[in-house]
């Protein structure tokens, strides 16, 4: 039996352990970080939690629809037990009619027809630096290279706010109506709890002069960490400071048990400089459904806009 459950009517202490237990156990589905991402949230829930599809949810224009929240990876069905394309199926057309609009990025467990997909990168560090740098692309060990000609120096001892500025201020300019403030204060909760349960690390990177040239928040997940957010200094761009940031994250935790995930883009040349630290791309279903009156709508709305 698979039934619909608000965020309220759902036992904590099962969800998560159905999320622990899952093929893809990973915090970004777990109850807290569900709860902070998005005021209201549901799931749909097989049986006595044998299995989940978590749906955070909003209502705008009267439209009520699912979403992926800012900052949160990874959704789609979660199961104790194997399951096949047709099993998500089947919890897709679960989703209540109620909402008209789906936009939700799924976790590469799960496979689903006519989708848009989106990569991601992920690095074993399971092996020692030597045999991992031996993988960079030559275009990454020549932007190392340049980087040590500088005395940059690795700082743990950087505040959030510092890092979400460096963004801001570079590549958030070149994001279309830029990302909502609110965005940012999701952020700063996620990472507030993350870090209060020990599951956040901070690496900045500063030159000579104390100027911070790159920052990024990394989050520890069950099986791999998470390549976050991050934000470099674009007037320092010849020192290089990101390459030498990763370089130095992954000296220092090679020979572990994680996965490093980059965390995906379908921007080009972000792919190509996570590749260029031996990363190999994996994919992410992003499930779209939409009734014809939502569909005609956006549309409508979009051309008024114009």
């Amino acid at each position: 039996m698979i039934r619909f459950l608000t965020g309220d009517q759902i036992d904590k202490q099962k969800w998560d352990a159905l999320i622990q237990r899952s093929q893809f156990p990973t915090i970004f589905a777990s109850y807290e970080f569900l709860s902070i991402a998005s005021q209201k949230w549901g799931a749909l829930v097989e049986n006595d939690y044998e299995a989940g599809f978590p749906l955070p949810y909003h209502k705008k224009w009267g439209i009520s629809y699912i979403y992926s929240p800012p900052f949160i990876s990874r959704l789609g069905l979660f199961s104790i037990f194997p399951f096949d394309d047709s099993k998500i199926a089947v919890f897709i057309k679960h989703i209540p009619k109620q909402f008209k609009l789906v936009e939700l990025i799924l976790n590469p467990t799960n496979q689903i027809e006519n989708a848009i997909y989106h990569t991601s990168y992920t690095l074993n560090l399971n092996q020692n630096y030597a045999d991992i740098q031996k993988k960079y692309s030559e275009n990454t060990k020549r932007n190392i290279k340049t980087a040590l000609k500088f005395p940059l120096q690795v700082t743990h001892d950087i505040p959030l706010d510092s890092i979400i500025h460096l963004f801001q201020e570079n590549r958030g300019k070149k994001i279309k109506n830029g990302i909502p403030d609110y965005h940012y204060h999701i952020l700063n909760q996620l990472v507030n709890h993350a870090d209060y349960e020990g599951k956040i690390e901070y690496y900045g990177v500063r030159d000579e002069d104390q100027t911070l040239l790159a920052g990024a928040v990394f989050l520890i997940d069950v099986d791999r960490i998470w390549f976050w957010f991050s934000g470099r200094n674009n007037q320092f761009s010849e020192k290089r400071a990101m390459f030498y940031l990763i370089d130095q994250f992954i000296q220092q935790h090679s020979s572990s048990k994680y996965l490093l995930d980059f965390n995906g883009s379908n921007n080009p040349d972000i792919a190509r400089f996570y590749a260029g630290f031996g990363a190999q791309s994996y994919s992410c279903p992003f499930l779209v459904k939409k009734d014809l009156f939502t569909n005609f709508f956006i549309k409508w709305y979009k051309k008024w806009k114009k």
